[in-house]
């Protein structure tokens, strides 16, 4: 297999074009796709067979439930193309292991990082209504070989928001896959794009993630995906001038700040002689009641703010073994204290009071 990448606008389709002629259509399968041009804006995608046959893959005005970027996907019209499916789901899915296997050996990767959150920039499209709605697309980073880095820096020199990180892959070979795994688990980010715009991969076709179904709820890590990637979106915002993105940022921090609603979070507790406890009964099997303490700061509307943090890897990151984790939610804690999301982590923290909280509809 051969996998022909270029920046935008240099002639790959071009180029792909002229193969086939030299081929002939007959010894090629697949498709490509062709701009839509209106009033010299490209508005949409053509998907065009080898055999001839034509149809609307892509376009602004579509407004369905599968959407790439500003483009709405016409899945239907793709499903006509019945002489192809097959081959070009066989195709992806190699072009997809190829990928992997390619991305998962390198020795490192740059991906592009938000210099306001100091964390990966999360990518994703969103739209407001007239009805004060938010319709948001999934979330994705971008990755970038070192050897197509002089291409993206020249795209984002002025773009003082944006900066990049090298990720090392390591000796074994799972630094990049750590690196991802964790995005996917922790922060929300649901797919990347890797080398160009045109190759987005979701999470699940890149490696398999946790499956938690059937599992006892005590059972399940405490993570919050959903939640970060809001916090990611409306940081990364923070500060912005544009009274459209002003207003996309305020709904991210709507949506965030319902997730909170819901959420389940580890406040960091050091428990007191428990340790000891343990050593003197090591057949103890249900813990005693022992006094705690829970990490406090000092609190804006109330005395006191208790500390919580949206999963464990966030935590350690702050408190050593010898604090363990208390699973808390939020409706209760707020009557006696405010609360600090994720502190530390500035400005990926949330300052959470109990009117913010009751107030979030």
């Amino acid at each position: 297999m051969y996998v022909l990448t270029a920046p935008p606008k240099t002639g790959k389709s071009t180029a792909i074009k002229k193969i086939i002629n030299m081929l002939g259509a007959k010894n090629c399968c697949g498709f490509y796709t062709k701009e839509i041009i209106e009033d010299g804006k490209r508005v949409g995608f053509k998907i065009v067979t080898l055999s001839g046959k034509e149809g609307i893959l892509a376009h602004v005005s579509y407004d369905g439930e599968y959407r790439i970027g500003k483009y709405g996907v016409n899945l239907e019209e793709f499903e006509k193309v019945k002489e192809i499916k097959m081959k070009v789901d066989q195709r992806r899915r190699d072009f997809f292991n190829l990928i992997r296997e390619k991305l998962f050996l390198l020795d490192d990767i740059y991906v592009i990082y938000s210099t306001i959150t100091n964390e990966p920039h999360l990518f994703a499209t969103a739209s407001l209504d007239g009805n004060k709605g938010i319709t948001v697309s999934h979330s994705w980073v971008y990755l970038i070989p070192s050897s197509y880095m002089h291409y993206r820096k020249d795209f984002y020199k002025k773009n003082e928001r944006v900066d990049f990180k090298r990720i090392e892959n390591g000796p074994e070979k799972e630094g990049i896959r750590n690196f991802l795994r964790d995005l996917f688990i922790y922060d929300g980010v649901e797919s990347i794009l890797y080398f160009t715009e045109d190759t987005l991969i979701f999470a699940k076709e890149l490696m398999d993630l946790p499956n938690y179904e059937g599992v006892d709820e005590a059972e399940i890590p405490v993570t919050n995906p959903d939640l970060m990637k809001f916090l990611h979106l409306s940081s990364q915002l923070d500060g912005i001038e544009d009274k459209e993105e002003k207003n996309i940022g305020k709904a991210y921090f709507y949506l965030l700040a319902r997730f909170t609603k819901t959420a389940k979070f580890i406040a960091p507790m050091q428990l007191h002689g428990y340790d000891q406890l343990l050593e003197d009964n090591p057949q103890t099997a249900i813990e005693p009641n022992i006094p705690f303490n829970l990490a406090i700061k000092q609190g804006k509307t109330k005395e006191k703010a208790v500390q919580v943090y949206t999963d464990w890897k966030r935590l350690r990151k702050h408190f050593g073994e010898e604090y363990k984790g208390l699973v808390v939610t939020l409706d209760e804690l707020v009557k006696e204290y405010d609360v600090v999301i994720n502190p530390g982590e500035y400005p990926i923290a949330l300052f959470m009071t109990e009117k913010f909280f009751n107030a979030v509809d």
